[in-house]
């Protein structure tokens, strides 16, 4: 059962469709409880303020901002991708077209589960693509819809996130450098090996 109850920004929920009915009830009694025994809850726009490089929860997946008002204000605040934009940066076709074989990766990896399942052989790192029912809204675009997806790496949320629209309407569209750290991950992902795991995947379904 996957109840997301960390909400991140970006999303205005993070229940997955698939689950949402059945999550309600535990939803229900784990706000109830927090609101009895847990610690204040401390705001998104507190929160999501804070540098890009600061090690913080919300920030272990790339392209998650502070909310929009913060990043359309006349000095968007730290952590907003209007810092990150330098046009032409060096390297950027290269880690889009990898990225980009990734996400494809994923999108059928995907089909594959919902068609009855597909389990990566071990040792061989995978991304999952999860759909979420919230809105993603642009922090650079003003009014546009960005994506309501996010893909998240097999061996944890630690190893590499990032929300779907990222690729193409940040880095693609806008010329935002994603992070050192983010730029090292899709570099040393072998995509090939994930690739091939699908393939085989989809020839052992065709075959039943």
């Amino acid at each position: 059962l996957d109840c997301r109850l960390a909400f991140r920004p970006g999303f205005d929920s993070r229940f997955t469709l698939g689950t949402a009915v059945t999550c309600s009830c535990v939803m229900a009694a784990a706000v109830v409880f927090a609101m009895v025994a847990g610690p204040p809850m401390v705001s998104a726009s507190h929160v999501f303020a804070g540098r890009m490089d600061v090690a913080s929860p919300v920030q272990e997946c790339e392209g998650y901002w502070p909310e929009p008002a913060l990043c359309f204000s006349s000095s968007p605040a730290d952590g907003c991708p209007q810092h990150r934009v330098q046009p032409g940066w060096a390297g950027k076709a290269e880690l889009l077209e990898k990225l980009r074989k990734m996400e494809a990766v994923a999108h059928d990896f995907q089909e594959l589960q919902w068609a009855g399942g597909c389990a990566l052989p071990e040792g061989t790192a995978g991304i999952k693509k999860l759909n979420y029912r919230g809105l993603a809204w642009s922090r650079i675009k003003e009014g546009e819809f960005v994506g309501s997806a996010e893909f998240e790496d097999t061996r944890g949320r630690g190893v590499g996130c990032w929300p779907d629209g990222y690729s193409s309407h940040y880095v693609n569209e806008h010329d935002v450098v994603p992070s050192q750290r983010f730029q090292d991950y899709v570099t040393n992902f072998d995509v090939a090996s994930f690739s091939a795991a699908v393939e085989a995947c989809r020839a052992a379904t065709s075959d039943k």
